[in-house]
């Protein structure tokens, strides 16, 4: 699928640039690094949907797949990635470190191209209102939906995410993209 120049404009901004293998695995509070854009097309990798509760402190076995999983990530296996932290949260879906593993999931379908499993891996992490990446989460669903063209969503998403998340990075971002949807 060929994208506007507009909207890769767009999807560069709403990511960022840097270099996602560069960054440094995170805990549960820190703030997402931005991640470089990928070229439009890719393979889906969609695992079963699964409901991110709970919020149990996370085992040892937990936190090693995590930190398993983000390795790949670091190091450019974006599918291993992928499917590591999504076993991950088949396994422990009230764990912890659910969410965390779910959002950068998102983060390497995006690198890999794979939009829409990237959008319903941003989605889960939504499940978790309260978690740590919730409002960057929420704002890249509504990249995301602006990417594949869905504007009437994305405008309510991003809107959204300058209602719940006011003050933030986050929300000062989705109002400069709306402000440039017209």
């Amino acid at each position: 699928m060929l994208m506007s120049a507009h909207r890769i404009l767009f999807a560069l901004l709403a990511f960022g640039l840097a270099a996602a293998a560069q960054a440094a695995p995170p805990d549960a509070g820190s703030n997402p690094t931005p991640i470089r854009a990928a070229p439009a097309g890719g393979d889906e990798i969609l695992a079963a949907p699964v409901t991110i509760s709970g919020g149990e402190a996370s085992t040892a076995d937990e936190e090693t797949a995590y930190h398993a999983a983000f390795e790949s990530f670091k190091n450019g296996k974006y599918e291993d990635a992928i499917r590591a932290f999504q076993a991950q949260v088949q396994k422990w879906p009230d764990g912890r470190l659910a969410a965390n593993a779910m959002y950068w999931a998102g983060q390497a379908a995006y690198i890999k191209g794979d939009l829409k499993t990237a959008l319903a891996c941003f989605q889960q992490v939504l499940q978790r209102p309260e978690g740590p990446k919730s409002a960057d989460a929420m704002l890249k669903v509504g990249m995301l939906q602006f990417q594949l063209n869905d504007d009437p969503a994305a405008r309510a998403t991003l809107q959204r995410v300058v209602k719940t998340y006011p003050g933030t990075d986050s929300a000062q971002r989705a109002q400069q993209r709306l402000d440039a949807m017209h």
